[in-house]
C-alpha cells in the first residue's frame, strides 16, 4: 500500500467557525495546516498561536505564493468566490463553507475554472446526503407529496447576535439567512 503525504492546508478565515474546522481536521491523518489567513491579520496571528498553525498572514500575502494543496475557506458568502478564485490560480483544491457564491453566473464561472485547472472544489455543509434530506429528496422525485407549490423554512434559534462575535456579517449586502442557513 503506497502512503501519502497530507495534504498542505490554509485555513482562510480565522473566525467563529475556524475553530471547530480546525480541531476536526486536524484529527485527520490526511490534513497538515501549513498556515492560516484573514484579512484581520492580528486575528490570524492569534489564531495560530493558540493552534501552533506555523504561518500566518492576510489572504492576499499568502494565497498568491501557494505551498499548499487546499484551502479550506470560512469567510462571509460575500468573498467566497474571489478567494476561491485566487486558491486555484495557485494549484489548490478548494472547500468552501457555503454557498460557493452568491450568484449563479459567478458560481458557474468558478467551477468552470477548477475543471479548467484540473482542481477540486467543494462546499459545505454535508447536511443534503443526511438521511433526512435524502428522504426528501426521494419524496419529491418519486412524487409521493404531489407537486409541490411553496415552500418553507424556519431556523429555530437566535440570531446571530447570541453566538457569533461579528453578527454584522450576517445582515451585508449579499449575506443574510438565506444565503447563509439556507444553503
Amino acid at each position: 500500500m503506497t502512503s501519502r503525504r497530507p495534504l498542505r492546508c490554509v485555513l482562510v478565515g480565522c473566525g467563529q467557525v475556524a475553530h471547530e474546522y480546525l480541531t476536526t481536521l486536524r484529527d485527520q491523518d490526511a490534513v497538515d495546516f501549513v498556515s492560516c489567513v484573514d484579512i484581520d491579520t492580528n486575528r490570524a496571528m492569534t489564531f495560530a498561536a493558540e493552534h501552533s498553525v506555523p504561518a500566518f498572514g492576510s489572504p492576499d500575502e499568502v494565497l498568491p505564493g501557494g505551498g499548499f494543496d487546499i484551502a479550506v475557506i470560512l469567510t462571509p458568502p460575500s468573498t467566497h468566490l474571489d478567494l476561491a478564485h485566487q486558491a486555484l490560480d495557485a494549484g489548490a483544491h478548494v472547500y468552501v463553507e457555503k454557498p460557493l457564491g452568491l450568484d449563479p453566473i459567478g458560481t458557474d464561472a468558478l467551477l468552470d475554472h477548477a475543471r479548467t485547472k484540473g482542481l477540486l472544489i467543494g462546499a459545505a455543509p454535508d447536511t443534503v446526503l443526511a438521511p433526512p434530506t435524502l428522504t426528501a429528496l426521494n419524496a419529491l422525485e418519486s412524487g409521493a407529496i404531489g407537486t409541490p407549490i411553496a415552500g418553507d423554512a424556519a431556523l429555530l434559534a437566535p440570531g446571530p447576535e447570541t453566538w457569533n462575535p461579528a453578527p454584522w456579517t450576517f445582515y451585508a449586502a449579499g449575506a443574510g439567512p438565506l444565503a447563509d442557513m439556507g444553503p
